[in-house]
């Protein structure tokens, strides 16, 4: 398994470093391999503005407007899974929903792995996603 978060000068806007973030990834791929979801081999979570998501949002879901985050899963051949993941939106959203930042970036990320990994919105994806975030506030987060 390999993970890369490509970093931005605003990095600074999410609540923990990149190793802590690369850490989180890992360690939620973790989870879902322990309970037998097929991961891609390479994770590339790319932080972006909304200038860039919203350009992807357009041209990859035919939606207008940023979004906080995006997933591509990639395909068995050679293509890592993608996450995009709006700085932008996310420091937004988290003063708008009165989000705790550190919460909301674990839940949003789990969220990404989630559709990555072929999950579609529910139930079965609220339980892995829950499961994710525990793991990663865990061992990660507030350590």
């Amino acid at each position: 398994m390999h993970v890369t978060a490509d970093c931005r000068a605003d990095i600074w806007l999410l609540p923990f470093d990149v190793r802590c973030l690369a850490l989180a990834l890992r360690t939620m791929l973790q989870v879902m391999r322990d309970a037998g979801i097929s991961i891609p081999a390479d994770v590339n979570l790319r932080l972006v503005d909304d200038s860039f998501i919203k350009t992807a949002n357009q041209r990859f879901m035919a939606c207008v407007g940023p979004t906080n985050l995006l997933s591509f899963p990639g395909s068995d051949d050679m293509m890592h899974g993608v996450i995009l993941l709006s700085l932008d939106t996310f420091a937004r959203e988290c003063l708008l929903y009165g989000q705790k930042a550190a919460e909301y970036a674990l839940m949003l990320l789990s969220h990404g792995l989630a559709h990555l990994t072929g999950f579609e919105h529910g139930s079965d994806m609220d339980r892995i996603c829950k499961a994710c975030r525990a793991v990663a506030q865990k061992n990660c987060i507030s350590s």
